[in-house]
């Protein structure tokens, strides 16, 4: 994805989680949210987003270490009689992952330089 220039590599989530599509879902609706920090120039395509919470750090439950892939389910909270994952974005690629899209970013923003300079 070309976000101002910059590219943004885009990694379907539930694909990632192993979450089956949704059938019944709009293939062209989705949400990307663009992760920041160590994981810069990645974002995750989200299929849809239910709610938007502010949470006291205190709330959830801590998770236990092992308990996901690269411990990524950093805790859990109960909301409205559901038990909701919260998910640390930082470690939901692996670290190898992580190199391979950082090698495909920079090659990807090569083109969008070259293509910004060709105009």
């Amino acid at each position: 994805m070309n976000l101002a220039g910059q590219a943004v590599l885009v990694v379907s989530l539930g694909k990632l989680m192993g979450v089956p599509d949704d059938p019944s879902g709009d293939p062209l609706y989705h949400h990307v949210v663009v992760l920041g920090g160590s994981a810069a120039g990645v974002g995750l395509l989200v299929d849809r987003v239910e709610d938007i919470r502010q949470i006291a750090e205190s709330s959830p439950v801590r998770m236990t270490t092992g308990s996901s892939v690269n411990d990524c389910v950093i805790g859990e909270i109960e909301s409205m009689g559901e038990v909701i994952h919260l998910l640390d974005a930082h470690r939901i690629l692996l670290d190898v992952e992580r190199v391979r899209l950082a090698d495909i970013r920079r090659a990807e923003q090569a083109r969008l330089d070259a293509l910004q300079a060709a105009t």
